[in-house]
């Protein structure tokens, strides 16, 4: 079993009820959560000011949810293979879970 794996999330940003959080929490010891904004969603039009907002007020929630289990939503912004890259290295991570 890996001592600590990522968890990327990505749209489903519940902690209960979510199948790959739920994996990842049983192959390792600590989980890492992640969430990374992407610039392709600005560069495709995604995001226009209210699912902006929206998604700011669900983030900030998920931070407080993660905080009162003892954790900390790590927020990065960027292409995400790179910033996954950079989060993933040997001495830290095994593997990710989104």
């Amino acid at each position: 079993m890996p001592r600590t794996v990522l968890h990327w999330f990505r749209r489903d940003l519940r902690l209960t009820d979510n199948t790959a959080l739920h994996h990842a929490t049983q192959a390792a010891e600590q989980v890492i959560p992640v969430y990374i904004l992407s610039d392709w969603k600005e560069q495709h039009g995604w995001t226009g000011p209210n699912r902006q907002q929206f998604l700011c007020g669900c983030l900030e929630s998920l931070a407080r949810n993660l905080a009162t289990l003892g954790s900390r939503l790590i927020l990065r912004s960027g292409r995400a293979d790179e910033e996954l890259e950079r989060l993933m290295t040997p001495r830290c991570c095994a593997c990710r879970f989104s």
